[in-house]
């Protein structure tokens, strides 16, 4: 009996720490390019949403080569995303919460920005990128310096723009227990009724 008591308990534990480990947030800040000083600071009890985007590239495309567009190209102060969700679901953090960059065109202090590869336009994301988006919701809507209790596509927020493709926002916010909005979201929601 002992031994079946033991044997469950190592079953169980290995399947623990499976899990802990199976999403896995690389932090790649240091090696990516910025211009200018970086992005300003913000605090962070301002950041009260997430704008999920995509970045209507191939799935090849990585957090390095939007960086290098960002600063390089577009001239900006570093890359616009917080989190890059590759095509594998690795998760990569590509700036601080509190650094305020332009990731929406409207309301930037209050947001977290996440881009998952590849063109939703044209396919769906993976299945990995999809979980890897759910659990990084919801570790965020749990980080107690920040007030993260909404969540918008990038069109939502009334861009001329197909971001984030044909992603489910509703399903997403539903699976993910965020709700709809932003002050500039809802500002749009009430303009279209």
């Amino acid at each position: 009996m002992n031994y079946q008591i033991i044997f469950f308990t190592v079953i169980i534990l290995i399947a623990l720490i499976s899990l802990k480990g199976k999403f896995k947030v690389k932090n790649i800040i240091s090696s990516l390019p910025t211009s200018k000083g970086g992005w300003p600071e913000r605090p962070l009890f301002a950041i009260t949403h997430v704008t999920v985007h995509h970045s209507a590239t191939g799935t090849n495309q990585t957090s390095l080569d939007f960086a290098n567009y960002h600063v390089f190209t577009r001239k900006w102060k570093g890359i616009a995303y917080h989190y890059v969700i590759d095509f594998d679901g690795t998760i990569n953090k590509t700036n601080k919460h509190s650094a305020n960059s332009w990731h929406n065109g409207t309301n930037n202090s209050e947001s977290i920005g996440i881009c998952l590869v590849g063109d939703f336009t044209r396919s769906e994301p993976s299945k990995d990128q999809l979980k890897s988006l759910m659990w990084l919701l919801k570790k965020l809507s749990n980080d107690k310096d920040m007030n993260i209790a909404y969540c918008v596509g990038h069109r939502e927020l009334g861009r001329p723009t197909s971001c984030p493709g044909n992603l489910d926002m509703n399903k997403i916010r539903n699976d993910s227990g965020l709700k709809y909005g932003s002050s500039v979201a809802l500002k749009n929601r009430a303009k279209a009724k």
